[in-house]
């Protein structure tokens, strides 16, 4: 596009799509190195605020659209759910992570699963995918930095940031396969007291 060269509408269109999705790409490889550098100086501090994650992961699911161009995302999170005590960025990040693992292994035609339900005092996430599922014998290790599954095309840092983040909150994340195929990422947050 620099060099002048004339392009039909169509392709410019397409072209300029691409780049502003591959720099979205960076900016969030960039936002998890970052991340990662504040978890290794034990400087990662939440924020914390009255977060209402509806409103939170719906705008994420629109901001990621052209991840799912070939799956479908089903949002279930109840109206009424009570807000969460977190800090609302670094939350973004974790379910901006687990979003972008599961469209990597979700086959096209299927669905991406993003729910939420009060779990006591908590308020817990769950994204599940359709595709082969993980091996629990080693579930632990998909949270430890540089970690890739088999075939795993990201970076290796996206689950361990998520883990940091969900500990600092005071809460948990765990992995398990779906009895219908796919695997199924779970995170808890306080329930906010305000």
């Amino acid at each position: 596009m620099r060099a002048d060269v004339a392009y039909d509408e169509e392709t410019r269109q397409e072209l300029l799509e691409v780049v502003s999705e591959e720099a979205e790409r960076l900016d969030r490889l960039v936002d998890n190195l970052l991340s990662m550098a504040k978890i290794e100086a034990g400087v990662l501090h939440p924020e914390r605020q009255a977060v209402a994650l509806d409103e939170l992961v719906g705008h994420r699911v629109r901001r990621l659209s052209h991840l799912f161009s070939h799956v479908r995302v089903a949002e279930s999170i109840p109206a009424g759910l009570p807000l969460v005590d977190a800090d609302y960025s670094q939350i973004d990040q974790v379910v901006t992570n687990l979003l972008e693992n599961a469209a990597r292994h979700t086959p096209p035609g299927t669905t991406i699963d993003v729910g939420a339900h009060l779990a006591g005092d908590t308020v817990a996430v769950c994204v599940s995918d359709r595709g082969p599922g993980v091996d629990l014998a080693h579930a632990d290790e998909l949270f430890e930095p540089f970690r890739r599954g088999p075939g795993s095309g990201s970076s290796g840092i996206g689950l361990a940031i998520c883990r940091a983040i969900v500990d600092a909150h005071g809460g948990t994340i765990s992995v398990h396969n779906r009895d219908e195929g796919g695997a199924a990422f779970e995170f808890t947050l306080p329930v906010h007291h305000g």
